[in-house]
This record gives C-alpha cells, sequence and structure tokens, in this order.
C-alpha cells in the first residue's frame, strides 16, 4: 500500500531540523564566549596615583582573556596595602604593577607616597634607634649639637631639637652587624634608611646630615604604622 506524500509533515521535519542547527551554533558561541574570558579587576572609575586600593573603586568583571596580562590580580584582596602607582583610567585592567606598598621596588624604581620625595640617612646603632626601626614605620628626626668640653675639662648638656616628626620609613638595610635581612635584629653597625619626606624636610636632614662633626642626629620611634 502506497502512502501519499504529506508536505505538512516534510515541512515540520525541515524546521525542527532548522532549529537544532541553530540551537547548536548558538550553544557554541556561548561556550566560545566564556571560555574566552576571565575574571580581572577593573577601574570603575578614574583612580588617581597613591590612592590605597581599598578606596580606588575597582571591580571583578568578566574581561576577554586576552586582556588581562599574566600575574594580573583577580581579586581586591589581593591588593590589600597598596597604593596606585600611576594614574588608572575608568575601565583600565589592573595589573601587577598597577598597585603596589609604599616604600616596595618596582620596575620603575620604589613606590613613593603622592607628593614625597626620598632621602637617604646613615646613622649609628644608637641614634638608629638600636635597629628596630623598620620599613612601614613612622620616626622622629632629632639633632644635638656635639659638645665642646670646658676649661675644667666638664662637658656641658646640651638640648636636642626636633628637625621632622612623623617621617615614614621606606626601607631600611641592616647595616655592619648582620647584612642578611631588614628584619630587626639587635646588633652594633650602622643602618642605612630610606625616608619620604616633603621638600621643608629633605632640607633639614641633608643640613643636619652635611654636619656630623658639629651635631649628632637621632631617630626616636613615633609609631609602628599609618594608623
Amino acid at each position: 500500500m502506497n502512502r501519499k506524500f504529506n508536505p505538512i509533515i516534510a515541512v515540520g521535519a525541515v524546521l525542527l531540523l532548522i532549529g537544532v542547527v541553530v540551537l547548536a551554533v548558538l550553544a557554541a558561541r556561548g561556550n566560545t564566549t566564556t571560555a574566552g574570558t576571565v575574571k580581572a579587576l577593573v577601574a570603575s572609575a578614574d583612580v588617581p596615583a597613591g590612592t590605597p586600593a581599598g578606596a580606588a573603586h575597582l571591580q571583578v568583571q568578566d574581561v576577554a582573556a586576552r586582556s588581562v596580562p599574566a600575574g594580573a590580580p583577580r581579586d581586591l584582596s589581593e591588593l590589600t596595602g597598596t597604593t596606585a602607582t600611576a594614574k588608572i583610567l575608568q575601565g583600565q585592567v589592573i595589573t601587577a604593577t598597577s598597585f603596589a606598598r609604599v616604600g616596595a621596588a618596582t620596575s620603575t624604581g620604589i613606590t613613593l607616597p603622592p607628593g614625597l620625595q626620598a632621602v637617604g640617612v646613615e646613622l649609628g646603632f644608637a641614634p638608629g634607634a638600636l635597629r628596630y626601626v623598620i620599613a612601614g614605620n613612622y620616626i622622629n628626626v632629632w639633632v644635638a649639637p656635639k659638645p665642646k668640653p670646658a676649661p675644667d675639662g666638664t662637658v656641658p648638656v646640651v638640648r636636642g631639637s626636633q628637625l621632622v616628626a612623623n617621617v615614614q620609613v621606606l626601607s631600611t638595610t641592616p647595616g655592619a652587624g648582620d647584612g642578611s635581612k631588614t628584619a630587626p635584629v639587635p646588633g652594633p653597625g650602622n643602618l642605612d634608611f630610606l625616608l619620604a619626606v616633603n621638600a621643608v624636610q629633605a632640607s633639614r636632614i641633608i643640613g643636619a646630615a652635611a654636619q656630623p662633626d658639629a651635631q649628632v642626629m637621632y631617630f626616636t620611634l613615633a609609631k609602628t604604622s599609618a594608623s
């Protein structure tokens, strides 16, 4: 018995096949889009240089993988305690060098607080606070004239004066005592300090350091962190 050709069934079959093909193409495109993106931190607004990461309005977004350099941070927690090393534009993907800790060495040099400069100072063991001042601390810098003995041999008591206050220590070296690390290790030897200062503070410190035979410079620990 011959069956008659049913055009309605044929058209339905064709439409079903077309629908399956379309769905397959859309699914493939969807998989390609998902596979081609990664999570990355993006600036939702312009970020001035020196802005702490926590106040930089960064968001985790899906970004094309080709736009995210290797080593780029993927979560805000990775930037805790860091500041913007340069101005970041809205929509810019955050890279491994976008933020750094103040005082940390980067490919462009050490990271400075906004508007400040760095000055190096070398002090002895006691004047340098016995090697207990480390990077991240804030210090006061004092200076006192070296007293000259009186004719009868007595040495007058002199008073020191404060040159600058609450200066951030960017970096230190252990000096001659150990030489292997910057952790606070008591011991003899000079200490080298890199301090973050403004122009007036730099002038005062450099002026005092230029007269080692006439006066002595001392550091006192003001606080161990910015808070």
